[in-house]
């Protein structure tokens, strides 16, 4: 089981989300803006949340996570940019390190308070479909991967599987 969970932390690991593009023009903030509300109501619109109230809440929220998550991905590709052009490969790997670190922290924070903003809103089912969705079922994905990995995995160490993988959900 050691083994199984080594692998899956290391997969775990490299897997890292990446939205980041480099025009910052007022069009280009403008079209990534439109783009956010548009990803935000194809995922919301999907949960079929019947108020209407709780869903535009729902919505504007969701929109609003995506801008700040495209914001700390941009200054985080930046700062790795960055990086690259200091002094000496030792210098540079630090500074890519801290730039790296501190875009994580950012993120974690930003997370716990999405989920914090969302607990008042939805049910834990609503929102455990709505993390579905803002990952294209990437859960449900990833465990098929490792069923094809390894086909003869007990119960048990599916379930720690699907956990894990919650888990890293929380932390990406």
């Amino acid at each position: 089981m050691k083994q199984y969970t080594s692998l899956l932390l290391f997969a775990l690991s490299v897997t890292q989300p990446s939205i980041s593009q480099t025009n910052t023009s007022a069009e280009m903030i403008a079209t990534k803006d439109d783009s956010h509300t548009t990803r935000a109501a194809a995922i919301v619109s999907k949960l079929n949340i019947k108020d209407e109230h709780k869903r535009k809440q729902t919505q504007s929220l969701l929109t609003d996570h995506l801008k700040e998550l495209q914001t700390i991905f941009d200054n985080r590709k930046k700062e790795m940019q960055n990086a690259e052009t200091a002094g000496s490969k030792e210098l540079a790997d630090s500074r890519a390190r801290t730039a790296w670190d501190a875009a994580n922290g950012k993120l974690n924070k930003l997370y716990a308070a999405f989920l914090g903003k969302l607990s008042i809103l939805l049910s834990l089912d609503e929102t455990e479909m709505l993390k579905d969705q803002m990952t294209e079922n990437g859960l449900q994905r990833e465990y098929n991967h490792y069923l094809t990995l390894l086909p003869n995995l007990s119960a048990q160490q599916k379930l720690q599987i699907t956990a894990y993988l919650k888990e890293a959900r929380k932390t990406q």
